[in-house]
């Protein structure tokens, strides 16, 4: 009995080992969406601290609801890498350097331009080689959701230069819970590609 308890232990131990080996790009991928977007989230709600500081309520919001939606990208990235056997990673968060709002929105502008653009898509192509579709459809889920941030942001650039002031910025911001997407009155679906229809009630709203 002891014997066969022990052949059947050495089995999962070598199935687990394996599988890791198989997989280990797209781990390795998926702790860096995961450290990553853990520091975006709290840059961005430092971010909006500032934003509030400086009178620029509107932007403050949409660093808000940016920052829930990069803890949504958190949570679906870590559903996959426990799926790969990974159940103990913690991502190494630092402390966010904060500047103006302008300075600020740039720096997030660029850092979403970076994670659409180009981590993303690689990280998609390693999950394809290595043939991890869980993984796959989380990274396009967020990468769709950067372009849409990055796009915000730029607008919001655009105005504090232009006119120094966030008035006529959006006023109310919607974060999907399934796939962080995020949305305002002008553009906010009914439906997500991650979860389906998404009814009015379960959208996480900011305003």
């Amino acid at each position: 009995m002891k014997r066969t308890f022990f052949l059947l232990l050495t089995c999962i131990v070598m199935f687990s080992t394996c599988t890791e080996q198989e997989n280990e790009k797209t781990i390795e991928n998926l702790k860096a969406a995961i450290t990553g977007e853990s520091n975006a989230r709290n840059k961005y709600a430092a971010f909006a601290k500032k934003a509030h500081e400086e009178g620029f309520g509107n932007i403050a919001k949409m660093f808000e609801a940016i920052s829930k939606a990069e803890a949504i990208h958190i949570a679906n990235h870590y559903v996959e890498l426990v799926k790969l056997g990974v159940t103990d990673f913690k991502p190494v968060v630092s402390e966010p350097d904060v500047h103006s709002t302008l300075q600020n929105l740039k720096e997030a502008y660029e850092g979403e331009k970076y994670e659409f653009t180009q981590m993303y898509p690689e990280f998609k192509k390693v999950a394809d080689e290595e043939k991890q579709p869980g993984a796959k459809q989380t990274f396009s889920l967020a990468e769709k959701a950067e372009s849409g941030h990055a796009t915000y942001y730029k607008e919001a650039i655009d105005l504090l230069e232009d006119f120094g002031s966030d008035e006529t910025f959006y006023t109310i911001w919607y974060v999907c819970p399934h796939c962080g997407d995020t949305y305002t009155d002008d553009n906010k679906p009914k439906t997500c590609d991650a979860g389906g229809e998404v009814p009015e009630h379960e959208f996480l709203i900011f305003q």
